[in-house]
């Protein structure tokens, strides 16, 4: 048995992402803002995948930095458009996080997901907006710089939230694996299956 532990993006919920397919193969644990971290026991799976996409780079990047303190050999970690350094020139200025706090209202939070290329569905979640608006006063109070810990990245061309030119540019500098992928900021118009986002690296995961 394989497990994925997935870290999800700002405002988002498990409707975002597709299920896992094979079913008898993989677990997926798929955690949302405030990413309460589970005492997982590690010793009964084969693998574990760290995957974070968008914001959730970011708290994955904490997590992996705990599991380190653990010694385990046998986790692979994937960061989907964005980086661990989510803020500043690797990621999102810090004035325009700030000026999209300052005018968030469900108005153009709308307007947001619209350019992370979502769908109506998802647009429309059922998470409560000022729940949302404190997940972002939340990561401005307590960013903090971490070195990476990802050993992949996917980075979508056409990305609008977070530069696909500054993602690269970190990873590269990092030593990480890159892989590029059409659209934009939504991974998930281009993986169907959760599992696909785990296939095609140059060492047969």
């Amino acid at each position: 048995m394989k497990l994925i532990v997935f870290f999800n993006g700002w405002g988002m919920d498990q409707s975002i992402h597709p299920k896992i397919d094979k079913k008898n193969e993989y677990e997926l644990i798929s955690l949302s803002f405030p990413y309460t971290y589970l005492n997982i026991n590690f010793s009964k799976y084969d693998h574990i995948y760290i995957i974070g996409w968008s914001f959730g780079v970011y708290y994955a990047n904490i997590y992996l930095e705990e599991l380190q303190k653990e010694k385990l050999k046998n986790i692979t970690s994937i960061a989907i458009n964005g980086t661990p350094e989510i803020i500043g020139k690797n990621g999102i200025r810090k004035n325009m996080m700030k000026y999209t706090y300052d005018n968030l209202n469900p108005d153009s939070l709308k307007k947001f997901y619209k350019n992370m290329e979502l769908s109506e569905e998802i647009i429309n979640i059922s998470r409560d907006f000022t729940e949302i608006k404190y997940e972002l006063k939340y990561i401005l109070e307590n960013y903090k710089v971490l070195k990476n810990n990802f050993q992949k990245a996917i980075i979508s061309q056409e990305d609008r939230i977070i530069s696909p030119e500054n993602q690269k540019k970190y990873f590269v500098e990092n030593n990480v694996e890159i892989k590029e992928i059409v659209g934009g900021h939504n991974p998930f118009k281009h993986f169907k299956k959760f599992e696909e986002i785990l296939d095609g690296w140059n060492h047969g995961i």
